[in-house]
């Protein structure tokens, strides 16, 4: 998937270029591979459609604990 971010409104021949690119189907809906968005759009409050993303997919790493931390400047 890519967003294309502009700040003009996109002209027809980038819309059937977008379109062109096809569809993204994941199990939970269909989203457009290729979506073009304007700034105006983003401050109007319209983002560009997305897949929900699975938390648990990326897990956080441990901390590691150390007993004392070096200064570089040393």
């Amino acid at each position: 998937m890519g967003i294309f971010l502009t700040l003009a409104p996109p002209t027809k021949p980038m819309k059937e270029w977008a379109a062109g690119a096809g569809l993204y189907t994941p199990p939970f809906g269909t989203f457009p591979k290729i979506q073009i968005v304007t700034i105006a759009d983003l401050f109007d409050g319209k983002p560009p459609k997305l897949p929900m993303v699975d938390p648990s997919a990326f897990k956080k790493a441990k901390r590691e604990v150390t007993a004392a931390q070096y200064d570089m400047l040393d």
